[in-house]
């Protein structure tokens, strides 16, 4: 920390860049091949940060939508 950076493992980079590929809809595949990743049960982690980062958008969504329903009320059928 002589800089004033603290000290992070590079590996955290790598997962970082792997999880937002994944997250922005790259296939598995070519994130595995841009890693020059051969095990698939390494890259698991990658697709389950990006499972875990779907759930918590579609929660904020529900949250977000029960909140207007409470300020305006339920939708009504078309």
């Amino acid at each position: 920390m002589r800089a004033g950076v603290p000290y992070f493992p590079l590996y955290h980079r790598r997962h970082t860049f792997a999880t937002r590929l994944s997250a922005g809809g790259v296939a598995d595949h070519f994130v595995s091949q841009m890693l020059r990743q051969g095990d698939a049960q390494v890259f698991k982690r990658y697709s389950q940060a990006r499972l875990t980062m779907m759930r918590e958008a579609l929660g904020k969504m529900d949250r977000n939508a029960n909140e207007h329903e409470a300020i305006s009320g339920p939708a009504k059928p078309n």
